[in-house]
């Protein structure tokens, strides 16, 4: 059991509420949440800019390896800023990821073209979030997309004005995303 503990630290842990992890990347984004129902989803995964090494290798891939994910349900991109996506390709790589969600507008910047061919090559799902349903459940956590209302809202925003939007619901507990 101990060695088990070890090797998986999740083990020890209840699936009965929702954990949020905010992983420290600098200036830049990563946001793993886990439902009671044992969903995960992983919100941006950003790098610094001007960060010589990858931040994905560096801190998000070893950490979800230490909590034992291997598979993401969830993938979501908040909009297409470097800072929110440069991660994004070594998580790809490395653990299976079930869906995209992003807010719908694409940058041509390279590094996010790359980030688009790993998730194509690995033939997951991308969705805009402003094209499918704005509620879902959990177990009983409940996340509502409060932004991007439709496709069109976007259009004439800013990107970090067109970022997505949940509220997360457990119980008592609310975060805004």
């Amino acid at each position: 059991v101990m060695l088990l503990s070890l090797i998986r630290p999740s083990f020890w842990q209840s699936n009965d509420g929702v954990r949020l992890t905010f992983i420290a990347m600098g200036q830049a984004d990563a946001t793993l949440i886990e439902f009671p129902d044992g969903t995960t989803m992983l919100v941006d995964a950003g790098n610094a800019v001007g960060r010589s090494y990858d931040m994905g290798k560096a801190r998000i891939v070893p950490y979800l390896q230490y909590l034992g994910i291997g598979h993401l349900d969830y993938l979501v991109l908040t909009h297409a800023d470097y800072d929110h996506y440069a991660a994004i390709e070594s998580v790809v790589k490395t653990v299976s990821v079930g869906q995209f969600w992003c807010n719908g507008e694409h940058s041509q910047d390279p590094a996010y073209l790359q980030m688009l061919a790993a998730l194509t090559s690995k033939e997951i799902p991308i969705i805009s979030v402003a094209e499918v349903s704005p509620h879902y459940q959990f177990g009983e956590a409940s996340l509502v997309r409060l932004w991007p209302t439709n496709p069109d809202a976007i259009e004439t925003l800013s990107r970090n004005d067109k970022s997505i939007v949940f509220r997360l619901q457990y119980g008592a507990f609310s975060a805004l995303l």
